[in-house]
């Protein structure tokens, strides 16, 4: 279960576009116990979502064996002090002695004056195994090691509609130098497993995307989801994919998709515009 990662953002509060249930503590819950039974030993948190931390702790505890990744939110001022401060408010919530990573949700993190020496600070306190950031775009991951090479865990979105990273002989190189690179977005929010129907009308690109894939996935006697995870683990410079699950089934069938080798080439792409989540409410 090593290829997979658990995001926790629609279980500490209501998220994503696709979500039309409100949040249910019990459910979540039982969510995260489900997937510690299943073996999933990596979970991807942050203090902005909502009870996801508070949850989590209760669920694992301290519990060595398990990994967790938490975030900085964008801060106004970013030294020592304020960053350690947000890493024991994670640590006291998550209930764990320390934290295998963290990420800056700012994107521009890695510009800000001495951060590297900051990061590496934080480091030499043995609270946080890993430094990093959330990235958009390769580019962005690559600029940041620039800025601050003592950072060695990143997220990266990318899924079977976008495909631009897939073949990145710079992102194999660093994962194969001990960077860690955690693939998320692989379902878009949910928008790549729902059905055209289901899909609000400004997303119309996805929607006609959904088609094809959706006829792909009945050539072949498999589901939408196998194909979106079958494209995601089939990428060697990624650590983990990053999956979410709004219940029990949805973590089960996430678990127990079909591998399949396919041309993904032969699919379509989608507009830079609409895989980045950034832009959606510019959408008309």
């Amino acid at each position: 279960m090593q290829k997979f990662t658990l995001g926790t953002a629609n279980l500490g509060f209501d998220y994503g576009v696709m979500n039309s249930k409100t949040f249910n503590r019990s459910n979540s819950i039982a969510v995260l116990e489900a997937a510690v039974d299943k073996g999933i030993m990596t979970f991807d948190t942050a203090p902005g979502y909502g009870e996801a931390e508070v949850l989590l702790g209760e669920v694992i505890g301290n519990n060595e064996d398990q990994k967790v990744i938490t975030k900085i939110p964008k801060l106004h001022k970013y030294d020592f002090e304020v960053i350690y401060s947000s890493i024991r408010q994670s640590i006291k919530r998550l209930a764990v002695n320390k934290l295998y990573g963290i990420l800056f949700h700012d994107a521009n993190a890695y510009a800000h004056s001495g951060m590297d020496r900051i990061s590496k600070e934080i480091l030499e306190t043995g609270l946080v195994e890993k430094i990093g950031f959330s990235a958009y775009s390769e580019i962005d991951l690559i600029q940041s090691l620039e800025y601050c090479p003592s950072w060695t865990i990143f997220q990266l979105s990318e899924n079977i509609a976008d495909r631009q990273k897939r073949h990145s002989q710079q992102l194999e190189e660093l994962a194969n130098n001990g960077i860690a690179i955690y693939m998320r977005s692989v379902f878009l929010q949910g928008l790549l497993l729902a059905t055209p129907n289901e899909v609000p009308t400004k997303f119309h690109e996805i929607a006609d995307f959904n088609k094809i894939i959706s006829k792909m996935a009945n050539k072949y006697e498999i589901t939408p989801r196998d194909l979106c995870l079958s494209y995601a683990n089939n990428i060697s410079w990624s650590s983990s994919t990053i999956i979410a699950a709004a219940n029990t089934t949805q973590l089960l069938d996430n678990l127990n998709y079909r591998q399949i080798d396919l041309d993904f080439e032969a699919l379509p792409t989608l507009s830079a515009e609409i895989l980045d989540p950034r832009n959606w409410d510019k959408l008309l």
